[in-house]
């Protein structure tokens, strides 16, 4: 499979697609439930995952309808204006991952459940690079991420 040939869906946003320059694989852990019995400790393995973070980086255009929902995303989660948060049930959103072969043929997609942003980073200004365009790299936390391949690529 390519690296590069993926997109996020923001399917909340009339099917907005965004085309990031990164973005990760879903990961999460196992954890160990330690069971003591006399002298004896047991590790119970399988009791709880835990998804790990993913962060997505993508360049923040003068007109780009993605970045401006991606910030309309994050006020929905806390407001820099009036210091509020929002409620869970508010700013949790699903968003998708579309990888593709090299014929544009979907070969697998990752569903992000429960996701939320944690932080939105931008790079600094500066007067003496006048040929880099502003990145964006935003920390978004999940609930749960289900692959589901497609049963047409092989």
């Amino acid at each position: 499979k390519a690296l590069n040939r993926f997109e996020v869906l923001f399917s909340w946003a009339d099917d907005l697609r965004l085309t990031c320059h990164s973005v990760g694989v879903p990961t999460f852990q196992v954890g160990n439930v330690e069971i003591a019995r006399m002298h004896n400790v047991f590790k119970v393995s399988g009791s709880q995952i835990k998804f790990d973070k993913v962060d997505l980086k993508f360049y923040d255009f003068i007109d780009n309808k993605a970045g401006r929902e991606i910030d309309k995303w994050w006020t929905q989660v806390y407001d820099v204006k009036t210091s509020k948060m929002g409620f869970p049930a508010e700013y949790k959103r699903d968003l998708t991952i579309l990888v593709y072969a090299p014929n544009n043929e979907l070969v697998e997609s990752w569903v992000l459940v429960g996701a939320f942003p944690t932080s939105i980073t931008r790079s600094a200004y500066d007067w003496k690079s006048g040929d880099q365009v502003q990145e964006v790299s935003v920390n978004i936390s999940i609930d749960e991420a289900r692959l589901i391949l497609s049963t047409t690529a092989a």
